[in-house]
C-alpha cells in the first residue's frame, strides 16, 4: 500500500507521444512526471528515449541535474523522513 499522500490536484495530458503529469505530494512539493510508452528493449534506444524527455524538461527551464530518473514517491518520503529522524538523533 502506498504511504504517500496527494496534498493537491493532479494534472495529466499529452503532448505528442508523451504523457505529462503535474502533482503535489504533501511533504515533498510539486512534480511534474513526463512519460512515454516504449516498447522497444533495447537498452540504446531506451537511453535515447530518456535524453529526449530530460531535453524537452529542460526547455520547461528544470535543469537536468534536478531530474530524479525512475523515482518513487514512497522512497523519497522515506528518505525524508529517514533523514530528518537521522538529524534529530544525532544532533
Amino acid at each position: 500500500m502506498s504511504k504517500y499522500v496527494r496534498s493537491g490536484s493532479k494534472s495529466a495530458t499529452k503532448l505528442h507521444d508523451m504523457e505529462i503529469v503535474l502533482d503535489t505530494m504533501k511533504d515533498l512539493g510539486e512534480f511534474i512526471e513526463v512519460g512515454k510508452i516504449v516498447t522497444n528493449e533495447n537498452p540504446e534506444d531506451r537511453k535515447k528515449i530518456q535524453q529526449e524527455i530530460a531535453g524537452f524538461i529542460e526547455t520547461l527551464g528544470i535543469a537536468q541535474e534536478d531530474l530524479l530518473i525512475n523515482s518513487k514517491y514512497d522512497i523519497m518520503l522515506f528518505e525524508k523522513r529517514h533523514k530528518k529522524k537521522f538529524h534529530e538523533e544525532n544532533y
